[in-house]
Order: C-alpha cells, then structure tokens, then sequence
C-alpha cells in the first residue's frame, strides 16, 4: 500500500458541511511516518473550506486508467 500511495498523486476529495456536498481532484503527498495524505489549498476555496466545518471527508486514490470504455468496439451496443 505504502509503494502504491508513494507513486500516485492525485486523490478526489468528496466533501460536506451546512448542506454543502462538493468534489475537487487534489494533488496528495502521504505521510509514511503517520500514515496519512496531505493535501494543501486556500481556506478561501470550497475545499478548502468545507473540511474545516465538518472534517470527515471522503477521499480515493486509482491508478491512472490507459484509454477510455467508450471507445471499445462493444461502446452503444
């Protein structure tokens, strides 16, 4: 898991507060030493902002997908 968080770094943060639900893609480094993912952004955007209202978020990391379903030869049927 370690190697895997270490070589990727891009996560979608699933956020919400006051009836506010909001997603951004963030740019992530992990913490090995305490087992976390940091992330840094302005307290001025929606992100940045929601989680200190209501910090549990929701987050995940996959590798990065090489083409598209849609163009399979099976796309509309």
């Amino acid at each position: 898991m370690t190697s895997y968080l270490t070589s990727h770094h891009v996560m979608p943060l699933a956020t919400a507060a006051n009836g506010e639900l909001w997603t951004a893609n963030l740019f992530y480094c992990f913490d090995e030493g305490r087992i976390r993912l940091l992330f840094y952004t302005s307290p001025d955007t929606r992100h940045g902002r929601l989680p200190l209202a209501e910090p549990r978020v929701a987050a995940t990391s996959s590798a990065t997908s090489h083409g598209c379903p849609a163009s399979s030869s099976r796309a509309g049927r």
